[in-house]
């Protein structure tokens, strides 16, 4: 329990002192805004070969940047894990510079580009994991994002059929 430092507040207005990141458990991704800052605030400060990305709500619907931040990270994070039903880890495997940062930022990004992005992820998770059982969810994130034409804040998706 020492080991561990709470940050209670807006995520937004934090005014976290940069230190090392061993275990970042990413819950908070709920918008594009949120998903880059997290990103350039936190994640930058993992330490490679030894830091864990758990993206809690990554294979959700209502989430589909996520996946696109992840492949903007390139080669700079390796799946490890996968925990049902919605959540995937990641090992930092070098670090992390500003052009990684810049490359995974989805604020601007359109809707095709998310869903290269969700089938890229979906290639990448069947090789790395071998989880071709993860269809449905990668399905429902396009579906989704077809259904919710430029939203980009989870609560704000409508939820299709597929994803209930």
């Amino acid at each position: 329990q020492d080991r561990i430092a709470y940050h209670v507040g807006d995520i937004l207005e934090t005014d976290w002192h940069p230190q090392p990141v061993e275990i970042a458990a990413v819950d908070a991704a709920k918008s594009v805004e949120l998903t880059d800052f997290i990103a350039d605030r936190f994640l930058r400060h993992m330490i490679p070969g030894a830091s864990l990305l758990i993206h809690q709500d990554f294979l959700h619907g209502s989430q589909p940047w996520l996946c696109a931040q992840m492949v903007g990270f390139g080669d700079a994070f390796q799946p490890v894990a996968y925990c049902a039903p919605d959540t995937v880890v990641y090992l930092l495997t070098r670090p992390l510079t500003d052009a990684d940062i810049t490359a995974a930022r989805v604020s601007d990004l359109t809707d095709a580009a998310l869903q290269e992005a969700i089938t890229t992820t979906r290639e990448t998770l069947e090789q790395s994991l071998g989880r071709s059982d993860l269809g449905n969810r990668f399905d429902a994130m396009q579906t989704g994002l077809r259904d919710n034409p430029g939203q980009r804040v989870a609560w704000k998706m409508k939820r299709s059929k597929t994803d209930k």
